[in-house]
């Protein structure tokens, strides 16, 4: 569920954020060896078959904000229904011109996104979690500035019925910023309309589906999102699938005291 994943990234590795000392090293050196969050492996079953297939763009975007090496496996990208078997399997992958199907068009940018924390020494992390949305923050340790992803998940079959975003809109999930607002990354969301897969016997295909990724002046935010007065971000079309990527700075009270 949504608690487990938010462990998983949680001891994938990072510091926990405004944290005050170094990590402690035990005597003669012992600690847990490095390790790789995968959002799904080779021997995984698919979104579609654990959770739902509109849940692999949050998972996805979840994964990549981990403070650790990150992977993936083929086909999960094009969002192919069902585990491929690599021993049995017989069909090919078809030639792609382009990088366009399931969620592939936004893999480029995550990953990106993945290297710069890293490179620039976001060392620092917090999950959260709250009523199904996972909220994952990379935090600096010197500039106190942050990088915060907010994935509306889908884990169960009845997250994506029209009874639940109806429930969603009543009381829209909201998410502490953990500073003030400094940029819209991006807001993206995965739509699957039709989830009944016809198998093509030469070739593995995924599913249809629909990624819509929206980038908009800063200004402008209040299309993707709201931001309440004690820093609360939400987000007031609800739909599960839906990723929301920001950057946030210190406040300006706060910065002289940090300098």
């Amino acid at each position: 569920d949504s608690k487990g994943l938010c462990s998983v990234i949680y001891r994938s590795g990072g510091l926990p954020a405004a944290s005050f000392r170094a990590p402690h090293r035990a005597p003669g050196g012992l600690r847990a060896p490095p390790v790789m969050c995968y959002d799904c492996t080779h021997d995984n079953e698919t979104p579609l078959q654990r959770r739902t297939a509109v849940d692999a763009l949050p998972n996805a975007a979840a994964v990549a904000m981990a403070a650790c090496a990150v992977g993936s496996s083929r086909g999960y990208d094009e969002l192919i229904p069902r585990r491929i078997d690599v021993v049995k399997e017989t069909r090919t992958y078809p030639i792609e011109k382009e990088l366009s199907r399931g969620i592939q068009p936004l893999r480029v940018q995550l990953n990106a996104l993945h290297q710069e924390l890293a490179r620039e020494g976001y060392t620092e992390v917090h999950v959260h979690e709250q009523n199904g949305v996972v909220a994952v923050s990379r935090h600096h340790p010197r500039t106190h500035h942050a990088v915060l992803m907010v994935c509306l998940g889908a884990f169960r079959s009845s997250d994506v019925t029209v009874d639940f975003m109806l429930e969603l809109a009543k009381d829209p999930p909201r998410v502490a910023l953990p500073g003030e607002l400094a940029q819209t990354m991006l807001s993206a969301r995965l739509f699957v309309p039709q989830q009944h897969h016809r198998s093509d016997p030469a070739h593995i295909t995924g599913l249809s589906s629909s990624l819509t990724i929206r980038k908009v002046p800063d200004a402008e935010y209040h299309e993707l999102f709201t931001v309440s007065a004690d820093g609360q971000l939400s987000l007031p079309e609800p739909s599960p699938g839906t990723v929301v990527l920001v950057r946030t700075r210190p406040p300006a009270a706060a910065v002289a005291h940090l300098q």
